[in-house]
């Protein structure tokens, strides 16, 4: 979907002639475009983001401001990642590194990192989101650590090897594990993967491109 598209969204959302209800499906438009999270977290985020209902016409112009500010900054960052991509393979480094920062993994809110990656830790720990997470012993170390982090917990108490070796097993599993034969275990390993890359943004704030993301 193209830059234009979320433009002129962004600018019926803005539109205080049209009502209301037009205005929110126009901002629906340029959260589904925009949102790094999902459709249903992105909109929770933002309200949280904003401390304003999506109800209220208040709420639309702070939060195109602030997706407008992401869709630059991740831009920017496909841009850089981009450049540094065509640099390696100049030097023969065709192969992609799945451990290494890109644009969008770990998926992180650019501008906004630390906050957001808050927001979704606490969305998928609500009851029932991380059963299948928690099935598996590199799942439950993640979960936990989430857990002891949202409860304000102390960041230099969580255990970074601990994080480590799960990060190594949830790795070694989607990468040797077929999907096709082994939905459920493979599935635990992707969402067990996705919740440790939001423990490492809200442990240690903006990525670094190009390099590697671990725990130790």
């Amino acid at each position: 979907m193209s830059a234009v598209g979320y433009g002129r969204s962004a600018q019926r959302a803005l539109d205080s002639t049209l009502p209301l209800k037009r205005r929110l499906s126009a901002l629906s438009q340029c959260i589904s475009l925009s949102g790094p999270y999902g459709y249903n977290a992105t909109w929770r985020y933002l309200e949280a983001h904003t401390g304003t209902e999506r109800s209220t016409p208040g709420f639309l112009e702070p939060v195109i401001e602030h997706l407008t500010r992401y869709r630059e900054l991740r831009s920017k960052a496909i841009s850089d990642f981009a450049q540094l991509r065509r640099a390696e393979k100049a030097k023969g480094l065709r192969l992609l590194d799945p451990a290494i920062v890109t644009a969008g993994s770990p998926a992180r809110w650019f501008g906004d990192e630390r906050a957001a990656a808050i927001h979704l830790l606490a969305v998928w720990a609500e009851p029932g989101r991380l059963h299948a997470v928690r099935t598996t012993g590199f799942g439950r170390t993640a979960a936990e650590a989430a857990d002891h982090l949202l409860l304000d917990g102390d960041p230099s108490e969580v255990t970074r090897g601990d994080l480590q070796d799960a990060l190594d097993q949830t790795r070694k599993t989607t990468r040797t594990v077929d999907y096709r034969i082994e939905r459920t275990t493979y599935a635990s390993a992707w969402q067990a993967h996705r919740l440790l890359g939001q423990l490492k943004v809200l442990l240690d704030g903006p990525l670094v491109l190009g390099e590697r993301w671990d725990f130790a």
